[in-house]
Formats: structure tokens, C-alpha cells, sequence
């Protein structure tokens, strides 16, 4: 079977989704981007923010925080990783932040989620940086993935996949 990803891409809408009301009363964002650092490591940034529209101007950023992983790509293990507090709703919520050097070291494969709990669960972190790294896990995995394809890309080459059969004696 084949594919071809050189088409454009197909959007329909979902089926049962209402639209929304016009006043949210609160939005949650979490947006990541990766970027190339060198041919063998990339850095995503992730950003988790909340919002309450419908506050008062200056008091409607409850949560804005940050989280930036450097990724080895060769075995997708975090080499450096430095949390960052823009918005927060308690005065102790920065000093949390250093402890997410904690990520360094941890590969994003089979346990990472799990591994993570145990590092910066409970009172060793931060509920929404917590969220924010668990959501990198699966942007990490697609990050090396797109970065093969835009290093194949770059080279002139083309992904092709070959399937060999075997024959039994």
C-alpha cells in the first residue's frame, strides 16, 4: 500500500461539535514548536496558558509558563530542560520551576509518563507544567519523525518504504 503526503492536506468538520458560545469563560492553550539545534538535537518549546476572557483587563492570565527540552535525537533523550513562570496565581509557584531540570536525562519512549510522575509528582512539581511536559512526549516523538523526513528532504532524497518477502523452504 502507498500513501502520498505531497497532496494537500484534508479537513472536514467534526461531526456533533457545537459551535462555541460567544464568551468563553475560560480557554486553555498549549501550543509546542520544535526547532532544528544541530543535525543531532532539537529544542521544543512548549507554552501552556490560561485565560479567563470574561476578567477584569490585567487579571484575565491566570497561567502563562513555559517549558524548553533539548532532545538528543539519536535516542530521544531530554539533555537539558529549563521551566519558565510569565503569569501565576500563587506567590510560590516560580520556585518550583528550577526542579524541572529534573527532565534532564529522561527518554521520551516507552515510561515517560510514568518515570515523570515519579520525578516531579505531588509537591515535587507543578500540576500545569506537569501537563505541559506530558504533552511533549508525543510532540517529541513527531518532532524526530518530521526531522528525518526535512533531513531526507533537504538531502534530495525521498522516504520510500520497501517491503522484502521471504520465501520458506
Amino acid at each position: 500500500m502507498s500513501v502520498d503526503r505531497s497532496g494537500p492536506t484534508v479537513t472536514a468538520p467534526i461531526p456533533g461539535l457545537t459551535s462555541a458560545p460567544p464568551t468563553a469563560v475560560h480557554r486553555r492553550s498549549i501550543i509546542m514548536d520544535s526547532y532544528p539545534l544541530d543535525d543531532e538535537h532539537v529544542t521544543v518549546v512548549g507554552r501552556l496558558t490560561d485565560v479567563e476572557p470574561w476578567a477584569d483587563s490585567g487579571h484575565e492570565v491566570i497561567h502563562d509558563m513555559t517549558l524548553t527540552v533539548t532532545v538528543r535525537l539519536a535516542d530521544l533523550v531530554i539533555t537539558s530542560a529549563v521551566a519558565g513562570m510569565g503569569s501565576f496565581p500563587h506567590a510560590e509557584c516560580p520556585f518550583i520551576a528550577p526542579a524541572f531540570a529534573q527532565l534532564e536525562g529522561l527518554s521520551v519512549r516507552r515510561g515517560f509518563t510514568k518515570e515523570l510522575r515519579q520525578r516531579l509528582g505531588g509537591v515535587s512539581g507543578c500540576a500545569h507544567l506537569g501537563e505541559l511536559a506530558r504533552a511533549m512526549g508525543p510532540a517529541i516523538v513527531r518532532t524526530s519523525a518530521a526531522s528525518r523526513k526535512r533531513t531526507s528532504a533537504l538531502a534530495g532524497c525521498t522516504l520510500t518504504s520497501t517491503r522484502v518477502a521471504s520465501s520458506s523452504r
